[in-house]
């Protein structure tokens, strides 16, 4: 099977980080169109750190809920599925805690 785009959007669509199929290039988007000048760029990123923290969160929480037994067999698999994805298993970072 051929390796497809890969497209994540952050921020409600406002950004969306592109990496075609055949390079690690990464294209960034602003509300689909192509961003030349990238001043704001650290906006985009800022929301993607932003994103991952708050998934990081819920993992966390969802990973505690399994290691207790108590995890629907949906979760799991979504547990399972995640790990297939990436082997990131980081914490989420300080920013998050109010």
């Amino acid at each position: 099977m051929p390796k497809q785009e890969h497209r994540v959007s952050v921020e409600n669509g406002k950004y969306t980080f592109a990496s075609p199929s055949d390079s690690f290039q990464i294209h960034v988007l602003r509300h689909g169109e192509l961003w030349v000048g990238q001043a704001d760029a650290p906006k985009a990123v800022y929301s993607m750190m932003a994103e991952l923290d708050a998934a990081r969160v819920v993992l966390a929480a969802a990973r505690t809920l399994a290691a207790a037994g108590v995890a629907p067999p949906a979760l799991v698999e979504a547990l399972t599925n995640h790990d297939a994805l990436v082997d990131d298993q980081g914490p989420p970072s300080p920013w998050t805690v109010p």
